[in-house]
């Protein structure tokens, strides 16, 4: 069993659908190391239409489901190596389920601290899946989204049809400060960013805003790892 403990580093409001405030970080008790496993001979990669016939995760985002919002381990331990096209990236699949239906959801990306290791922070994007297994549409974050304190929020419109989520991100959003923690220099030869500030301005220009001030992950001191906890919830 994997055990997370919420550090508080500034006031923390914890409701009934236990959610996280942005000021906060997640301790977890393994090691950076145990918790991804690079991209060698020894591990399948998945090619994205087959992800549905892993254990997928169920999650209820109905208004009156407690909790309506749900943690997701994205490790190596849970999900899977998945060939999107142009790149490889560790994924965990999870299938919306109950009587309300969602189009649109925010993933909320904690700052982690390993038991062994530095901390880390996912930067999430999501893949649409039918109820066939068939990819809808690779998604970006929505304008709006943004870096507050210790916590990345990013916003999704989800096509029509969508049932399954594959939650991932890509190697340029990885920085080579976690690589080097766990002793890789690359992610299926594809070169990574030098930093989260750096990863973020690159690819999504001034999407995202923050004080850069206020904590750990808006200052740009965090890798950006593609592993971590994101908590997902709907935004209507």
């Amino acid at each position: 069993m994997i055990r997370l403990g919420i550090v508080l580093v500034a006031q923390l409001f914890i409701c009934g659908c236990a959610s996280i405030d942005s000021v906060a970080y997640l301790e977890i008790d393994r090691s950076t190391s145990s918790l991804y496993q690079p991209i060698g001979d020894t591990v399948p990669v998945l090619p994205v239409e087959t992800i549905k016939s892993v254990k997928v995760e169920e999650v209820n985002l109905d208004a009156k489901s407690q909790p309506n919002n749900v943690l997701l381990l994205v490790t190596t331990l849970n999900g899977k190596h998945v060939n999107f096209g142009d790149y490889v990236a560790v994924a965990v699949p999870f299938k919306l389920v109950g009587e309300q239906p969602v189009s649109e959801i925010v993933l909320k990306s904690h700052y982690v601290k390993p038991a062994a290791g530095e901390g880390f922070v996912l930067f999430p994007l999501i893949t649409a899946l039918d109820a066939s297994g068939n990819v809808i549409k690779n998604l970006e974050p929505k304008e709006g989204s943004r870096v507050r304190g210790n916590t990345v929020y990013n916003y999704f419109s989800l096509p029509p049809q969508t049932e399954y989520i594959l939650a991932h991100s890509r190697p340029d959003l990885v920085s080579a400060e976690f690589l080097e923690s766990v002793g890789e220099e690359s992610i299926d030869g594809v070169n990574v960013a030098t930093g989260i500030a750096s990863a973020l301005g690159g690819v999504f220009g001034g999407l995202f805003v923050g004080i850069w001030s206020n904590s750990q992950v808006e200052r740009g001191e965090v890798a950006l790892s593609p592993i971590g906890i994101i908590e997902i919830s709907r935004t209507e």
